[in-house]
């Protein structure tokens, strides 16, 4: 948290001793400040007039967010809202009874909320598909990497390594990486990425849950509580990159750090026992002949985890042959 203010001599007002004073005193300059996704407006009463405050604020977006992907949020956050006001607007032209009826049908009755988010997700996200709804920003995206110095940057930027690998795993995790809140004592559903823990302590191991996701929600009946995993290993970025959308791969933030994981192609199955079921504490579990623990660290968005999954369960169909061959044999 950080308190800002003006003084009756323009001098600038902080109690956060993060804030280095002479970036401050370029901000007051510009009479804004950008922080933490949130920008303050610095000014006085004299020259506050309300119909230049969308100036403002439109010059501090553009100019000094230095980043075009927030004008691309605040835009695609806009179509969201506007889409969302179409959810529903048939539904109450179908009798209510038959709304109780499939309710009373889904077991457990968590199975019919989550068939309802994800009825209302689909609902509002398919505005995307109307061309006439593509985002504006994308006809100037062209004459915004024209403005003064981008392809400097963009050579500077490729020459830092270590810059460079990192922001372009960040945004591999942003494609990736389900971003949302879980309720209390959640379930294990289809794409939680597990950190493998021995004795309490993490290793570089990682665990995928591939289980479909009904399976996962009737889980006691339906699989005896044998959930399907695939194992992965801490990766190196650079190589991951390097391989692009052809690995099998995923990207994580780890002390704010990030990292990437290679999944191997390999399905099994461990035994979690109904009341340990739960994301919000350490799973105990037996892989192999050694106990260890599972701590929930990500969600998969499901069309990434889906892939892993694909590739793993194309594995046991595998069949082994024998033909001679001369690849072995050395030169006549």
């Amino acid at each position: 948290f950080c308190a800002l203010g003006i003084s009756i001599q323009n001098g600038m007002i902080s109690n956060d001793p993060t804030i280095n004073a002479k970036d401050i005193r370029n901000y007051v300059d510009k009479n804004f400040l950008i922080l933490s996704h949130t920008i303050i407006l610095l000014t006085n009463k004299e020259d506050v007039q309300p119909k230049g405050l969308y100036e403002k604020f439109k010059d501090a977006l553009i100019h000094d967010s230095g980043n075009f992907l927030t004008l691309m949020g605040l835009e695609m956050r806009n179509l969201f809202k506007e889409s969302s006001s179409f959810i529903g607007k048939d539904i109450d032209s179908i009798d209510e009874l038959a709304f109780f009826h499939h309710k009373e049908r889904a077991v457990p009755s968590e199975s019919f909320y989550d068939f309802l988010r994800e009825l209302w997700k689909s609902q509002a996200a398919s505005f995307l598909y109307d061309k006439n709804n593509r985002p504006k920003i994308f006809d100037v995206l062209d004459e915004y990497k024209e403005q003064p110095n981008i392809k400097e940057k963009m050579e500077a930027f490729k020459s830092s390594p270590d810059e460079y690998v990192q922001h372009l795993g960040k945004l591999n995790y942003y494609y990736n990486t389900l971003v949302t809140s879980r309720p209390e004592k959640d379930i294990i559903k289809f794409g939680d990425v597990f950190k493998i823990l021995k004795n309490g302590k993490p290793t570089d191991q990682f665990l995928l849950c591939i289980t479909a996701h009904c399976d996962c929600l009737y889980s006691d009946e339906k699989i005896n509580n044998l959930f399907y995993f695939v194992k992965g290993n801490k990766g190196n970025l650079g190589n991951a990159l390097e391989k692009g959308d052809a690995g099998f791969d995923s990207y994580i933030l780890n002390n704010h750090s990030i990292e990437v994981v290679n999944w191997l192609s390999k399905p099994f199955t461990l035994y979690v026992k109904p009341d340990n079921n739960d994301i919000d504490k350490d799973i105990e579990v037996i892989i192999g002949e050694e106990k260890r623990e599972l701590h929930h660290f990500t969600t998969l968005k499901e069309n990434y985890a889906q892939r892993i999954a694909n590739n793993a369960f194309i594995y046991p169909l595998h069949v082994g042959i024998f033909f001679a061959d001369t690849k072995l044999s050395s030169p006549m």
